[in-house]
C-alpha cells in the first residue's frame, strides 16, 4: 500500500511540474473618464464654480446663493448675498470674492462671513487674485485690494465687460471694450498698454511674455514684447483662449475648437454641434472640451478623439480641474463631477476669472498678497 502510495505522488508531482507556466494576465487598459455623480441646484448658475480646500467646488447661483459640492456630491448653503453675480467666485487664499451686477464686491469666510463690502458704483466684470486683489468695472475702474482694504483706483476711460488676467509678475493686464490692452503694476502705474485691437475682445490670456485675444470676427491675437501674431480661425472666439507650450487652443461661436501655432492653424475639431463649447482644458496628454450641448471630449494634441462622456444638461460653463477630476456646471445649474484617473494638469491653463482653480495666483503664492 505504501509503494502505491508513493508511486501515484511520483506521478502526481511529475504532471504538476510539466503543466505549462500560467499565462500573463492581460493588461489593464487605464480608466477613461466617466460621470461618477450630478445633481441638481435647482436655480441657474452664469458663472462658473471655484475650487476651496479639499477638493470643494463654489458655485453661486444666479440669485446669489452661495453652495459648496464637496467630491461626493453634497451640497452645503455658505450665504446668500441676495443679489446677481457677474464675477467670480475667486478664492484667495480662504476669502472668496465676488462681484455682483449692483457693483458691489463681496469679501467672504467660506463659512458664510462677510468681512468687507465696497461698492463699485457700476456692475463688477472680473476679479483676479495676484499681486493683491483686483476688480474691475464695467465703467472702466480698476481697483486694488490688499487684503480688504482699496490700495489704489484708476480708471481706464472705457467700458469692461471681461475679467482681468494676471501676469508672472503681479501685474494685472485688462482689456477694454473697443480692443484696448493696459497693465498696470502693484503700485498702479501703466506698464505698457496697446490701442485699437477691435471690439469686444475675449477675456486676456497670460503665459509668460505672450498675452492672447480672441475677437468676435474671428481673429486670434498672440501679443508679445516685439510685436504680434494675428490668426484667421473664421469664427468668433468664446470663453478664453488657452495657452500652452504647444501653441494655443480657442473654441469658436460655430462650436469647434481651433488649435493654432504662430500664424498657422494645426487642425480644428468640430464635434458636430453648434452650441457654444467651452474653453479647452489642457492635461498631460489631452485636451478637455465640453460642448454646449453636453458632450465631453478628450481631445489629443493630434486632434483626434480619444474618448467621450455624455452629459446631463446643455449650456456648460467652464471646467474646474480638481485632483482625480473636474468638476462641471450647467447654466441650469446642474452639477457633474467627471473622474479624470492618473491625469495631470499642464502648464498654461487659461486665467479664466483670475486662474483655471479660482483659487488665487497660478504663479504660486509669491504674487498672491
Amino acid at each position: 500500500m505504501r509503494r502505491a502510495l508513493l508511486l501515484t505522488f511520483a506521478l502526481i508531482s511529475c504532471r504538476v511540474r510539466g503543466l505549462p507556466p500560467e499565462p500573463e494576465p492581460p493588461p489593464v487598459e487605464p480608466e477613461g473618464p466617466k460621470v461618477v455623480w450630478s445633481t441638481s441646484l435647482g436655480d441657474r448658475v452664469t458663472l462658473p464654480p471655484a475650487l476651496a480646500g479639499n477638493g470643494r467646488a463654489v458655485v453661486i447661483t444666479a440669485s446669489g446663493e452661495v453652495l459648496s459640492v464637496d467630491g461626493a456630491g453634497r451640497v452645503r448653503p455658505i450665504a446668500n448675498i441676495g443679489e446677481p453675480p457677474t464675477a467670480g467666485p475667486v478664492l484667495s487664499g480662504d476669502t472668496l470674492i465676488v462681484g455682483t451686477f449692483y457693483g458691489n464686491l463681496y469679501f467672504l469666510t467660506l463659512s458664510g462671513e462677510v468681512l468687507f463690502r465696497d461698492s463699485l458704483g457700476f456692475p463688477v466684470r472680473g476679479v483676479a487674485v495676484g499681486g493683491g486683489t483686483f476688480a474691475v468695472s464695467e465703467d472702466g475702474k480698476v481697483v486694488r485690494y490688499v487684503g480688504t482694504y482699496r490700495s489704489w483706483i484708476r480708471y481706464l476711460g472705457d467700458n469692461v465687460l471681461v475679467p482681468p488676467s494676471i501676469t508672472p509678475d503681479g501685474r494685472v493686464v485688462v482689456a477694454t471694450l473697443s480692443g484696448n490692452l493696459t497693465a498696470y503694476d502693484t503700485s498702479g502705474n501703466v506698464v505698457w498698454t496697446v490701442e485699437g485691437l477691435g471690439l469686444a475682445p475675449s477675456p486676456p490670456s497670460v503665459m509668460d511674455s505672450v498675452v492672447a485675444l480672441g475677437f468676435p470676427d474671428g481673429r486670434v491675437l498672440l501679443i508679445t514684447p516685439s510685436g504680434y501674431g494675428e490668426v484667421e480661425i473664421g469664427a468668433g472666439t468664446i470663453g478664453e483662449v488657452t495657452l500652452s507650450d504647444s501653441g494655443a487652443f480657442v473654441s469658436t461661436s460655430d462650436g469647434r475648437t481651433v488649435r493654432v501655432r504662430g500664424d498657422s492653424i494645426i487642425w480644428r475639431f468640430s464635434p458636430g454641434s453648434e452650441w457654444m463649447a467651452t474653453s479647452p482644458l489642457l492635461f498631460d496628454t489631452f485636451a478637455v472640451v465640453v460642448s454646449g450641448d453636453g458632450i465631453l471630449y478628450a481631445l489629443s494634441y493630434s486632434g483626434q478623439i480619444l474618448d467621450t462622456v455624455a452629459l446631463n444638461g446643455t449650456g456648460w460653463l467652464e471646467p474646474l480641474p480638481t485632483e482625480g477630476g473636474i468638476f462641471l456646471v450647467s447654466e441650469g445649474g446642474v452639477v457633474s463631477y467627471v473622474s479624470l484617473a492618473g491625469s495631470l494638469p499642464e502648464k498654461g491653463w487659461p486665467l479664466y476669472r483670475g486662474d483655471p482653480e479660482r483659487k488665487g495666483s497660478p504663479y504660486g503664492s509669491d504674487t498672491a498678497l
